[in-house]
């Protein structure tokens, strides 16, 4: 007896010590199989920057970061990006990924046709090639013909061609030339008879300024202008103080008419549209990023007719879809939430008297428009695509089948006339399939299909919902390649947006087609602050109501983890953009969830993000710092302020572009330089610098495939191989 009371205390100390060997190696292992030696990454120097923000004390130890030009800065990024380069190449995946990536989205891409007064009008950009050859095909010839070769068109390899409009006889073409990665166009006339440009040329024009109007004289066309800063500005200039300009061919833009500006609104945006009979100019106008907007109109019958106020009163989104003589059609979700399509009668226009055409049903009506004597809605039944063709006095006419699900384009935009309409259909393993949709009969045929360098049959996606933190119910996507086993040991890549209302049905994505073919699975949950269930959805998961889409995501990998589709250190957190924000807080809330992550262009500083030229744009969608409310909720889940020192957080690598005018790179300099000095264990915190590149991943297509190697050859080194369920050896 007395033997085994002396034995007690030493079993004892032995026990406390075998489970803290234990938990000890559980929070390292991951790190072991990743790197044995730890990464000496280049110092940051930490500043005593603190400021005031309605009497809550901000620190800012990287606001020298913001000068994303300096020396220092520029050094300190060179040096991160070498690191990152040297740890990802390490991996003997990041050939494969490369060229893998390469091959897929190696296809010719075919554009959405468009046809006006018998030329059908469309661009390809060749396989392996990043620039779009503009093409004309009269009604008559066998044969298209190339009116724009880039290669040959422009004296600066740089420039590429954007957006372009023809004019409604079929003559002319407006399109617009960037320069590189800037935001920033210029805007070009074609003359398609004589096959040359006029002389002219527009500046001004900014990625946000939209397509041109034509008039339909065909003697120019309304466009959307800004003033354009000076080069000095760099990443810093703002955009603001939009004006509508009308512009008569073969004459200089210093003539152009001034035809709407308000200097006292600089935040202001605007889109145009010149109704189908050509009588009226549509005006719709945007307080910076709102979702709400006003509506004026101008009647064009006489030059002296002013703009009229016809809805002055932002209080929903209003759609202008098309029109019959002195009726206006609009897409609105006016005292309805999933969105109804109304009839108001400029001529009688108080609200009491506008007529619902399209009552507002269960599915939510995401985009709408007028083709002839029919009316194509696209909707969201259950976060899934839908497409219904109603006649003109709302009845129903019939359903176009879609092939998978994906996301239907082209069902937006300006009325047309005829008894066609060519939209495209995008998915997971469908880059872009082109349909001719024939108005009379009401049947689909295949106008184009891209070549691919894979085999779509060889992929399945399946739909589930999970409840989130509040008990909603929430949709999600799962995509993996036919015979992956989910036994709780696949590699998983979770993408979730929550933003603008933009709903999350799968799109065509070569890296992760490239993932899917090694034996990972692919989730993409359709989480609030996206349009899945209308503009209520919306709602629930914008400004102070962020944390709601957090939760959602967070969820989403819950469940994933859950059902065994995979495990905790083999989860991948991804948000790219707007929705950087999205896995930038789940890894900053949930550490012990994800097994890796990866934010793309993101921002990630959710205090400072309305110093940048697009940041007030941003506030209607985030919140604004400056009001107390949206303040506390910014403060609260902003990736950069909360992360805690000594804490263990996820492998995570950042990919900025160097010259992104959207997220300024900034927002991943200051987050991966709070991380390295906050990790808490030897799990790597890398910055993957996009040389040259704007909002996007890469200045080439070759950029683009190095990158994603680069990102996917990380997760296969921190994540580490796996058996049968995925990453197979190659």
């Amino acid at each position: 007896m007395k033997s085994s009371k002396k034995l007690l205390p030493f079993l004892l100390l032995t026990l406390f010590a075998l489970i803290a060997f234990v938990v000890t190696n559980l929070t390292a292992s991951r790190n072991e199989k990743v790197n044995k030696d730890r990464i000496i990454y280049p110092e940051a120097r930490r500043m005593a920057q603190v400021d005031d923000y309605h009497s809550v004390a901000v620190k800012d130890p990287y606001r020298w970061m913001e000068d994303i030009d300096s020396d220092e800065t520029r050094a300190w990024m060179k040096a991160q990006d070498e690191v990152t380069t040297k740890f990802a190449r390490q991996a003997d995946d990041f050939e494969h990924f490369k060229s893998r990536i390469l091959e897929i989205r190696s296809y010719d891409r075919y554009s959405r046709p468009v046809r006006e007064n018998g030329r059908l009008f469309f661009t390809i950009t060749p396989a392996g090639t990043r620039n779009a050859l503009l093409y004309m095909q009269a009604s008559d010839a066998p044969e298209p013909t190339i009116l724009i070769d880039p290669e040959k068109h422009f004296d600066n390899d740089d420039l590429k061609l954007r957006a372009w409009t023809a004019s409604p006889n079929g003559k002319f073409v407006a399109y617009t030339i960037q320069d590189k990665q800037s935001s920033w166009r210029q805007l070009k006339i074609y003359d398609v008879d004589s096959m040359r440009d006029l002389p002219e040329t527009l500046i001004g024009m900014h990625r946000w300024s939209g397509g041109v109007q034509w008039s339909r004289d065909n003697a120019g066309f309304f466009y959307n202008q800004y003033d354009k800063p000076d080069a000095e500005s760099g990443l810093k200039a703002k955009v603001e103080n939009a004006r509508i300009k009308y512009h008569r061919l073969n004459h200089r833009q210093a003539d152009d008419e001034l035809v709407f500006q308000r200097e006292d609104k600089p935040t202001w945006l605007y889109a145009t549209r010149v109704t189908l009979d050509g009588r009226y100019l549509i005006l719709i106008i945007a307080d910076g990023g709102s979702v709400s907007n006003l509506v004026f109109y101008k009647d064009l019958s006489n030059s002296r007719n002013e703009f009229v106020e016809l809805i002055s009163e932002a209080n929903a989104a209003y759609t202008f879809i098309g029109n019959k003589e002195s009726t206006f059609w609009f897409q609105t979700d006016l005292n309805a939430p999933s969105r109804r399509i109304i009839a108001v009668d400029i001529d009688n226009p108080a609200p009491k008297n506008w007529r619902e055409l399209l009552p507002a049903a269960e599915a939510t009506l995401q985009s709408s428009k007028v083709v002839g004597d029919r009316m194509i809605a696209r909707y969201v039944e259950d976060a899934k695509p839908l497409l219904k063709v109603f006649d003109i006095q709302g009845r129903f006419r019939n359903r176009i089948e879609l092939p998978d699900i994906g996301s239907p384009g082209g069902i937006a935009g300006p009325q047309v006339d005829g008894n066609e309409f060519f939209y495209s259909f995008n998915s997971l393993y469908d880059p872009n399939t082109v349909y001719r949709l024939d108005m009379k009969s009401g049947e689909s045929r295949i106008h184009y299909r891209p070549k691919l360098a894979f085999n779509p049959e060889e992929f399945e996606t399946e739909q589930v919902f999970f409840q989130s933190k509040d008990g909603t119910r929430v949709p999600m996507f799962i995509s993996k390649k036919k015979g992956v086993k989910t036994h709780g040991k696949a590699p998983l890549f979770m993408y979730g947006y929550g933003a603008w209302s933009w709903s999350a049905f799968p799109w065509f994505q070569p890296r992760i087609l490239a993932w899917m073919e090694k034996g990972g699975i692919y989730a993409l949950p359709g989480i609030r602050g996206g349009g899945e269930y209308g503009e209520a959805w919306h709602q629930a998961g914008i400004k102070v109501n962020k944390q709601n889409g957090i939760d959602d995501f967070i969820s989403a990998a819950e469940w994933l983890v859950e059902n065994d589709y995979t495990s905790k250190d083999r989860i991948v957190a991804n948000g790219g953009s707007a929705s950087g924000v999205m896995a930038g807080a789940a890894l900053v809330q949930r550490p012990d969830l994800f097994g890796a992550g990866i934010i793309d262009i993101p921002s990630l500083d959710l205090i400072r993000f309305v110093e940048s030229p697009s940041g007030k744009y941003l506030t209607p969608e985030y919140g604004d710092p400056a009001k107390p409310d949206e303040f506390k909720a910014l403060y609260s889940f902003s990736p950069y302020h909360n992360l805690k020192t000594g804490t263990c957080y996820p492998p995570t690598m950042v990919m900025v572009g160097e010259r992104d005018e959207t997220a300024i790179p900034m927002h991943g300099y200051k987050f991966i330089a709070a991380l390295q000095a906050a990790q808490g264990c030897d799990s790597p915190a890398l910055l993957n610098v996009m040389w040259g590149a704007g909002h996007n991943y890469g200045t080439t297509p070759e950029q683009s495939a190095e990158s994603w190697g680069e990102a996917l050859a990380f997760l296969t080194r921190v994540l580490g191989r796996a058996d049968e369920s995925g990453f197979s050896k190659l």
